[in-house]
């Protein structure tokens, strides 16, 4: 949680991405989900997002919001 917003965080092998943390799907907790194959995976419908574009491949119509965000000296920024 960010100023009151849920975010997803996802550690990936070449770095961190942010999304909204809730799943555009039906609401569930996007980032109390997995990564798994490079996917999130929100752990409600099992709905995967790819953590770079926000984009689902069981729906194209599903988009979760990537929001910009760096490591600067060890600690994590996001741009709300």
């Amino acid at each position: 949680m960010v100023a009151g917003r849920a975010l997803c965080v996802a550690h990936l092998a070449d770095g961190i991405a942010v999304l909204d943390g809730t799943c555009p799907h039906e609401g569930g907790p996007l980032g109390e989900g997995i990564v798994e194959d490079g996917m999130v995976v929100c752990p409600w419908h099992a709905y995967t997002f790819d953590p770079r574009t926000g984009l689902s491949p069981q729906d194209p119509g599903l988009k979760a919001e990537v929001l910009e965000a760096a490591v600067v000296d060890g600690e994590l920024r996001v741009k709300l």
